[in-house]
């Protein structure tokens, strides 16, 4: 595992529907916390399109349900770095509604079968 202590932010990210990232950075002293607990994110980037705009006609999200707060749950083993931001240690994440559970629309669920079935 990498030494947290030298980085000073941690970055919570997921694909959006077209595979961009998104997400948040947060101080380094709330990796502890973030780890086990997650962060909250609004869940608009399940629905928006290729301009980073919400589509309003979605059941999952929209105006109808005010954009809740999803979770992100940092996946502990998979982290990354980018060679402009030393400081920030990027970790991917799964993606959960508001109430906790795992949003099996994601991108990265949809990806997570695919594998599977093409593993069988």
């Amino acid at each position: 595992m990498v030494n947290i202590k030298k980085f000073e932010q941690i970055g919570i990210c997921t694909s959006d529907t077209y595979g961009r990232l998104v997400g948040k950075r947060l101080n380094i002293n709330q990796y502890k916390s973030t780890i086990k607990n997650g962060m909250k994110m609004p869940d608009f980037h399940l629905v928006t399109n290729i301009e980073g705009k919400p589509h309003l006609d979605m059941k999952i999200t929209g105006l109808h349900t005010g954009f809740k707060n999803g979770i992100l749950i940092p996946i502990k083993d998979k982290f990354f770095f980018l060679p402009n931001e030393k400081h920030t240690i990027f970790f991917l994440s799964d993606v959960f509604d508001s109430n906790g559970k795992k949003i099996s629309i994601h991108s990265r669920e949809i990806l997570k079968k695919k594998i599977y079935l093409l593993k069988k």
